[in-house]
């Protein structure tokens, strides 16, 4: 009896470790096909590349001395004029142009951080900026121009006094050294105004 007990038990041990042998050879082989991505995965992928409305970022890169014009009682009223300095470079390897602008608005320290980039999935170049003068941060969305070197972006924000204020903002490219920032409002019930004006020069 102990003996049969014995012989019965050797079997079952060897017949688990064959299944398991035969499993471990049958997944093996899988393992050495290369997965077949889905038809989704191969989207998000392709959405996932830097491509040519990227590139047009480029003359947007470098160091830039910042001559602003502000005109804070609308436009028949005398700009306010300062200076500053924008840093911009590449992040997240060429897909978003990282800005830090440092100089002054009505004697005060100004700090502001902004990105910009191209949303393969929207079609449309996206941005956000934030600043040491609010607490909120500002999106647009848009498109440039057939030649790559206008990019009209818009988006809104809203008061302190709870009014909604739609921003459109334009940039020209002029060309590699040269770009200007042109600010737009639209209050509720009146007509769009420039409200700001930015030349960016290159210092390297």
């Amino acid at each position: 009896m102990k003996v049969r007990n014995v012989l019965f038990a050797t079997a079952l041990v060897l017949s688990t470790a064959f299944i398991t042998a035969q499993v471990a050879s049958q997944d093996k082989g899988k393992a050495g096909q290369p997965p077949q991505p889905s038809a989704e995965e191969i989207a998000w992928m392709e959405s996932a590349k830097v491509g040519p409305n990227h590139k047009k970022l480029e003359p947007l890169v470098g160091t830039f001395k910042a001559e602003t014009k502000f005109w804070m009682g609308g436009p028949e009223s005398e700009p306010m004029i300062s200076t500053g300095v924008s840093v911009n470079k590449w992040v997240l390897d060429g897909r978003f142009v990282q800005s830090e602008f440092t100089g002054s608005f009505e004697n005060e320290p100004f700090i502001g951080i902004g990105y910009t980039g191209y949303d393969n999935i929207q079609k449309k170049y996206i941005g956000s900026w934030i600043d040491t003068m609010m607490t909120g941060m500002l999106t647009h969305t848009g498109t440039a121009d057939a030649t790559g070197k206008v990019l009209t972006m818009t988006g809104s924000f809203q008061k302190p006094t709870g009014e909604t204020i739609k921003d459109r903002n334009v940039t020209r490219i002029i060309d590699n050294n040269k770009h200007i920032f042109e600010l737009h409002h639209t209050e509720p019930g009146k007509e769009e105004v420039k409200v700001g004006e930015i030349t960016y020069t290159r210092t390297k």
